[in-house]
């Protein structure tokens, strides 16, 4: 990862040009990983929070770090794991001392970041523009995403079915807003947040083969 974030072009120019904030974050991952690496679960745990408190769209790859931190630094298996049909042979301790360490790092980085909007009453507006889902499914200017392709096919449709109906997409006309699908059943974010932990359980049982 660090060879594709430091010497492939297309990478650079993406997180270093268009994204200019994006090379010191990937600073602060590297800086955690490298500290889970070295076995230093606090410091990892304090660099990974501090990497979500400054840009929240890396909390997608938090429950992972939870999993690695968890296994490796608050359960001590003194048995042998069998990956391949999940049976454990022996005894598993769990340490909630360092569990405890590891939630005081994570809720006195957050507290110190949110705190003050917390104090002055603002948490909700915070939040809003943290998760702003009135954006729309995928903003005015669409990213190559899945739901790109999702859109794309709502507008084909349309145009082939030659839909008469009022609620018609208007997705590419620069306004940021919400729109309503033509055809294709309308996406909300109960149905994305569904699907992302539909992903994060499949991605743990991969995880589960490696640790």
């Amino acid at each position: 990862m660090m060879y594709i974030t430091s010497v492939i072009i297309a990478f650079l120019t993406v997180t270093d040009m268009h994204f200019q904030y994006n090379g010191f974050l990937f600073g602060f991952l590297f800086m955690s990983l490298s500290s889970l690496l070295q076995r230093n679960f606090i410091q990892g745990s304090f660099w990974f929070i501090f990497l979500v408190n400054t840009k929240h769209t890396f909390l997608y790859i938090a429950p992972a770090f939870f999993v690695f931190i968890l296994c490796n630094y608050c359960i001590k298996n003194e048995g042998i794991f069998h990956a391949k049909m999940f049976i454990l042979d022996g005894k598993i301790t769990f340490n909630f001392k360092n569990l405890f360490k590891v939630i005081s790092t994570v809720l006195a980085v957050t507290m110190l970041s949110f705190g003050p909007f917390i104090f002055l009453g603002q948490f909700s507006q915070l939040f809003d523009r943290l998760f702003p889902f009135r954006r729309g499914l995928s903003h005015a200017y669409w990213a190559p995403n899945f739901w790109a392709l999702y859109n794309s096919l709502d507008k084909f449709l349309e145009l082939l079915c030659h839909h008469g109906t009022h609620k018609k997409a208007r997705m590419t006309g620069g306004l940021v807003r919400e729109y309503e699908h033509a055809i294709l059943p309308g996406i909300r974010p109960l149905h994305t947040a569904c699907i992302t932990l539909m992903v994060i359980i499949v991605s743990f049982c991969c995880l589960n083969l490696y640790l």
